[in-house]
């Protein structure tokens, strides 16, 4: 995650440094990446910490399929809502220099 995470902070960075000339853009871009970097920050937690609480709470292996199903369904969406901003951000109307 580290090669991913070093262009949402050059996205982050550039965003930020532009945020005078295309304000909404760079609102835009810097929501979606925040929701990418928080998305894979919680999702990689979630899916290293789930397992090991499961197992001592005696949970089956397929409980935890489900769980983690349910976990990767909801950041699949979570994710596509990020890049529907990122998507606003490169297509939206920018203001005239």
């Amino acid at each position: 995650m580290i090669p991913i995470a070093a262009a949402w902070v050059v996205a982050l960075a550039l965003a930020v440094r532009r945020w005078e000339r295309h304000r909404s853009v760079s609102a835009w871009t810097v929501t979606g990446i925040s929701i990418l970097f928080v998305t894979g920050v919680a999702g990689r937690a979630v899916s290293v910490l789930l397992p090991l609480s499961a197992m001592r709470a005696g949970r089956s292996h397929s409980e935890m399929g489900l769980v983690l199903t349910g976990v990767a369904m909801v950041t699949s969406v979570v994710s596509a809502g990020a890049w529907a901003f990122i998507i606003a951000a490169i297509f939206g109307e920018r203001g005239r220099s």
